[in-house]
């Protein structure tokens, strides 16, 4: 008998990856969102399959100790942050049981080689960048986040995991885009260790051509404006993907290692990690593993894949022989070789190309390779990459399940996992960075 859109109260027993709850109903599994381990909800079937369930919990029975009061009021409806109903000690417990748990069912990666998760030193205010979208639909005229799971936009004043010179950036972008918001897409806004924030606003589909081309100049404009009273860069991106400067401040740059002066610019369409201290750590400990595991690297030639904009090969540079980096995305190996430059590194090279191409075609030896691919993780790289046979490995991972099946690859062709660390990149949320090293056996 079908027990969809029924009540059962069920007791929490832990978290898994991508936030909810599990408790367990005649032996099924009952997924269930924003709740916490040792909760009692009253809790409502929303779905039934075969092997498991899904529920909302309509009320808390018995709340957990974990419990703690979420700082957000439009934490449950925007699909930024799962987990800010829980202590930060629990957030980072179930956050490391999650990915062990991960490695040890999914790539027989032993508990003892998975190192204690690094805690991020700031739980809030920590993001330094962020895309909001816009919408207006009904009257209603929002900039904010998607929902979770639609593409409703939840309209956000403030989000607490925002730096606070975002959030003030923000609510300067809100008062000059009220009236106008169905003229844009998006606003993305990032700031660095240096520099001034960047701000990119996207055209609409309503903004193409006419009275709608007309007044997304106007408003523009006004925000011109706003950015040269203000401080910051601001670029628009028209409704054909071209991208112009109507502000230009001074660059925004991050530091990527503890205690050293070395600045690296950031490609304003590209990738860079969210969470600048823990960049750092994470920066620090990729370094940590070359000099723990690879014999003599500063003679050492290390292969950089996905490399980005450079956020590991220049720190990577300092230490080892040769570093050539691999990334298919043309402005970000553009800005990669300006941060060479301006770091006054000689020894680091970047390859304008995809990383499965390039490790078909490129012949050349190496003693490390450094991957940090997307979430979609390495599959087709990942045996290519064990074909070049270096003595190390170190993989980045955004994505525990990926992670596992990869590293899974690498050990069936005599690749042993010798340390693999967490890393909280995004405190509040399910999110869960790591830095893993495989050495050749």
């Amino acid at each position: 008998m079908s027990i969809l859109g029924k009540t059962l109260q069920l007791r929490v027993n832990t978290l898994v990856y991508q936030g909810d709850g599990l408790g367990r109903y005649q032996g099924k599994a009952v997924f269930i969102p924003f709740t916490a381990p040792k909760d009692v909800v009253s809790c409502r079937i929303v779905e039934e399959k075969r092997s498991f369930l899904r529920g909302v919990a309509e009320r808390v029975v018995i709340p957990s100790p974990l419990r703690v009061e979420p700082r957000c009021p439009h934490f449950t409806r925007c699909g930024g942050c799962q987990w800010q109903h829980l202590d930060y000690e629990a957030q980072l417990d179930a956050k490391r049981e999650i990915f062990a748990s991960a490695l040890e069912r999914n790539a027989s990666v032993a508990k003892e080689v998975i190192e204690e998760i690094v805690p991020s030193p700031d739980q809030w205010g920590y993001r330094s960048r962020c895309l909001l979208r816009c919408k207006a639909e009904g009257g209603n005229n929002s900039i904010g986040f998607y929902s979770r799971k639609t593409r409703e936009v939840v309209d956000v004043e403030e989000c607490p995991i925002l730096k606070p010179e975002l959030n003030r950036i923000l609510s300067l972008i809100r008062q000059r885009l009220k009236d106008v918001v169905y003229l844009f897409s998006d606003v993305q806004m990032e700031v660095g260790d240096e520099g001034a924030p960047r701000v990119m606003v996207g055209a609409s589909s309503l903004a193409k051509r006419g009275e709608g081309k007309r007044l997304f100049s106007k408003a523009t404009e006004a925000l011109r404006e706003v950015a040269e009273t203000e401080g910051f860069s601001l670029l628009v991106r028209d409704s054909k993907g071209e991208v112009s400067i109507l502000n230009q401040a001074s660059e925004p740059q991050i530091k990527p290692l503890h205690g050293s002066e070395m600045t690296l610019k950031m490609d304003p369409l590209g990738f860079f990690q969210g969470n600048l201290d823990q960049n750092r750590n994470l920066v620090g400990l990729v370094l940590r593993l070359i000099d723990r595991f690879l014999p003599n690297p500063s003679q050492a030639r290390v292969l950089d894949l996905f490399c980005g904009m450079g956020n590991l090969s220049v720190p990577l540079s300092t230490m080892c022989g040769e570093v050539v980096g691999v990334e298919a995305y043309p402005l970000a190996v553009d800005v990669a070789w300006r941060n060479a430059r301006q770091n006054g590194v000689a020894n680091v090279r970047f390859v304008k190309e995809k990383a499965e191409r390039f490790l078909r075609s490129d012949g050349e030896e190496f003693q490390a390779v450094v991957m940090d691919p997307p979430r979609i993780g390495a599959k087709r790289e990942t045996l290519l990459v064990a074909g070049l046979r270096p003595k190390l490995v170190i993989y980045v991972s955004c994505d525990p399940m990926t992670l596992a099946r990869d590293l899974r690859e690498l050990i069936s062709v005599g690749y042993k996992v010798v340390s693999s660390t967490p890393i909280d990149m995004f405190p509040q949320t399910f999110h869960i960075e790591s830095v893993t090293a495989l050495t050749a056996l």
